[in-house]
């Protein structure tokens, strides 16, 4: 399965970016693929439609602070 989490500063996700980088940090978690979309929903989602349409995820989640 493809997972797809969607941000729109790395700032928001940083500690699951630091995690996901670590390799000492051994998970069976599908291969994740991080966007960062930019600040606005116009932003977000372009990112995300253009995202899609390349690669098509079998699980998308938005994290962030959500303004």
């Amino acid at each position: 399965m493809h997972l797809l989490l969607v941000s729109a500063t790395d700032f928001e996700i940083s500690e699951i970016i630091h995690c996901l980088n670590n390799p000492g940090n051994h998970h069976n978690a599908p291969k994740v693929e991080l966007l960062i979309s930019g600040v606005g929903q116009l932003k977000t989602c372009y990112a995300l439609q253009k995202k899609i349409n390349t690669k098509r995820p079998g699980l998308v989640i938005q994290a962030g602070i959500g303004g």
